[in-house]
């Protein structure tokens, strides 16, 4: 198990994670950048950087793509899913094991209603994902759409039951990421020990309830304001128990941080959170 965080692959990125002392990163493409794989000069540009993190001995755990899918009209859709395969065979080329994503929503159906539409979208993408050898994981990030409703089917355990009977494959999983579950309510320990073998990839984010906006509006009014993302350590979620569940449950990926949403230290002061929750989180690593 090694530490890492969350990258677009920019040199700087990979200048700073080996300054800090990180082993891995997690490489996440927007929809705009030119190491998506949908044309060859994209392909050959993400293996340059394969080979250049191999040579500084940083391991690139895995690669996300993160649109909704299912809230895109057909033909958008459409170019989505084929640019998600084209991750697939992609990481597969270059000796990634990880492909992580959203389920997705759409939000003007019913939850159950979107499950025959997401197995028709994902089923060709799971099985070609089998043949490589590829492990599928899904991000659990709630995507708030409208007030309280989720916007993601694979945010909370009920979703992932149905996720995991619309596509019946051992290499298909989570991306777990404690934060949104300690939002949600979710015991985040007992997820990692009922579903150990679903767990393919961590984010590490933390989160912090914020009680004087609790006591003014509820849980059920304004929600993104009585919550916020932090770093690792600086918020309310135990580390501890997490990485020694990890190690008990024999987790085989990597942990990666994700911190660019804390409200303190972002963009000219994310270097600064890096550094914070590299410092507490490998201090319970080995």
């Amino acid at each position: 198990m090694k530490l890492g965080f969350c990258t677009n692959g920019s040199i700087e990125d990979l200048q700073l994670g080996k300054e800090i002392g990180f082993d891995s990163v997690s490489l996440i493409l927007e929809s705009n950048s030119p190491l998506l794989p949908n044309t060859p000069e994209g392909q050959k540009q993400l293996l340059k950087l394969k080979e250049l993190y191999n040579k500084e001995n940083l391991e690139i755990s895995a690669i996300g793509f993160y649109p909704n899918y299912l809230a895109e009209e057909y033909d958008e859709q459409q170019k989505l899913i084929t640019t998600f395969k084209n991750v697939i065979e992609t990481a597969a080329k270059i000796e990634i094991p990880v492909v992580c994503t959203f389920a997705g929503r759409d939000p003007q159906l019913d939850f159950e209603a979107n499950f025959p539409i997401f197995q028709e979208l994902f089923n060709p993408l799971a099985q070609r994902a089998g043949e490589l050898n590829i492990k599928i994981a899904f991000e659990n990030y709630p995507d708030f759409t409208d007030g309280m409703k989720i916007g993601n089917l694979a945010a909370t355990p009920f979703g992932w039951e149905m996720i995991f009977e619309a596509l019946p494959y051992k290499h298909i999983g989570l991306e777990y990421d404690p934060s949104h579950l300690f939002r949600l309510g979710i015991d985040y320990i007992r997820v990692l020990n009922q579903y150990k073998k679903r767990i393919f990839h961590v984010h590490a984010k933390d989160g912090e309830r914020i009680r004087e906006k609790i006591f003014k509006y509820s849980i059920y009014d304004n929600l993104h304001s009585i919550y916020r993302d932090r770093f690792p350590g600086l918020g309310e979620i135990d580390w501890r128990r997490i990485v020694s569940n990890l190690y008990d449950i024999h987790y085989q990926g990597n942990i990666d941080i994700e911190g660019k949403h804390d409200p303190i230290f972002n963009e000219e002061n994310e270097e600064k959170g890096l550094r914070i929750a590299h410092h507490r989180l490998s201090s319970l690593m080995i």
